[in-house]
């Protein structure tokens, strides 16, 4: 139903945009939303905001590209 029950991930990391502009209420509804559509105990997956804001992507980009 959702990358979540897919991945089980640890912890999301919400970047770019979005993350600088909605920060808190879109995680909160993010947070809101998995209660819907997860399996029992994947709702409770952490939701944080980066702190790299929207240059995340490209920090990330360049470190790939100097690995």
């Amino acid at each position: 139903r959702t990358i979540v029950n897919l991945l089980n991930p640890d912890v999301f990391v919400l970047c770019g945009g979005l993350s600088t502009g909605w920060g808190d209420p879109l995680a909160e509804a993010i947070q809101e939303g998995l209660k819907d559509t997860t399996f029992p105990g994947l709702d409770e997956t952490p939701i944080r905001i980066s702190k790299l804001g929207t240059y995340a992507g490209a920090i990330g980009a360049a470190r790939l590209a100097l690995d």
